[in-house]
């Protein structure tokens, strides 16, 4: 079963939830059928919020949430890079296996800045297209 503190950490999750006003959304689903939706609120570049929704176990659930708040005031490229040792650090006396739980946290971020990123070249196409500019090659293809 799972160990003391872990569940006290599950006890304690407080950022779960819908965040009103996101201005990107980040879903991943597992093979094993585990899946984190993150939110994220963005300014000048940095998350400034964060909240996410996990369907799976107490690891998944709480690794997730302790990735949303390591997000909060960092950029959005450091958000994406966010590695699985320094999420793993806020795990170190957990006697359980992990591994799941990061990757879903992890990716679940990725993808919420991805989500980011295209909305924004969209915007940038659209208003190269009503100021008659011509769209540069890097912004006609889809990041998603």
């Amino acid at each position: 079963m799972y160990n003391s503190k872990l569940m006290e950490m599950f006890e304690q999750v407080d950022n779960a939830g819908f965040l009103r006003g996101a201005d990107a959304t980040g879903v991943f689903t597992l093979d094993n059928a585990e899946q984190s939706r993150i939110q994220i609120k963005v300014e000048n570049n940095v998350i400034t919020d964060a909240k996410f929704k996990t369907f799976g176990c107490i690891a998944s659930i709480v690794a997730t949430s302790v990735a949303t708040k390591l997000i909060v005031g960092k950029s959005l490229e450091e958000a994406r890079d966010l590695s699985v040792d320094e999420l793993a650090q806020h795990f170190e006396n957990i006697k359980v296996d992990m591994t799941h739980a990061y990757a879903l946290a992890k990716k679940s971020i990725a993808d919420a800045v991805l989500d980011y990123q295209e909305k924004a070249r969209k915007a940038m196409v659209k208003l190269l297209k009503e100021n008659g500019d011509p769209i540069p090659d890097d912004l006609k293809k889809p990041l998603k």
